[in-house]
């Protein structure tokens, strides 16, 4: 299995390259198919990844590289500064209106 299958059959943000690397510095718990210094489960503060793995700084402090192509789960946990960081990344997307021939429309409403 090569790490494009993976990526392609999970799509959590924790579980791709570039929400690796999006949410580097956020908590996060992952779960390998294959045991790595003995273990298969890891929880810590994702590091990013550089294409092939990914990075961890475990609670007791170590420090630890997933092979992308190992991992089976992958999730960020729910923080009061993940939800921060997210609505900042959104925030620019719902700013207030759009210039149109030098008018500004107001954003769209949800509808829900």
């Amino acid at each position: 299995m090569d790490a494009g299958s993976v990526l392609r059959r999970n799509r959590s943000p924790a579980h791709t390259c570039q929400g690796l690397d999006r949410f580097a510095g956020h908590q996060a718990k992952a779960e390998v198919l294959v045991p790595i210094e003995g273990r298969r489960r890891f929880a810590g503060i994702s590091l990013g990844s550089d294409g092939t793995v990914a990075r961890m700084r475990l609670d007791d402090g170590t420090e630890v590289a997933l092979p992308l192509a190992e991992i089976r789960k992958a999730r960020l946990v729910l923080t009061d500064a993940l939800i921060e960081d997210s609505a900042r990344m959104v925030q620019p997307a719902t700013d207030a209106g759009v210039e149109q021939d030098g008018k500004k429309e107001p954003p769209a409403s949800k509808v829900h």
